[in-house]
């Protein structure tokens, strides 16, 4: 069951993607942001499943900007 929390969560997490689309470009984008899927939030901290083996990489290059938004 989806909770009202969680209904703006993912409103919030899609906003954060859509900053990132429009940042980055579509290219990198799809690439390297688009398989990135919000796990949960606790304790104030965001946990973001990573579906590949580039996590460094990804980390690396939108690390920052990922967690400013």
């Amino acid at each position: 069951m989806i909770s009202v929390n969680d209904d703006i969560l993912h409103a919030q997490w899609d906003r954060v993607r859509g900053r990132l689309r429009d940042e980055f470009g579509e290219a990198a984008f799809k690439s390297w942001l688009n398989p990135l899927s919000l796990a949960e939030i606790k304790n104030g901290q965001v946990r973001i499943l990573v579906p590949t083996r580039f996590w460094d990489w990804v980390a690396t290059h939108y690390g920052d900007r990922i967690r400013s938004l």
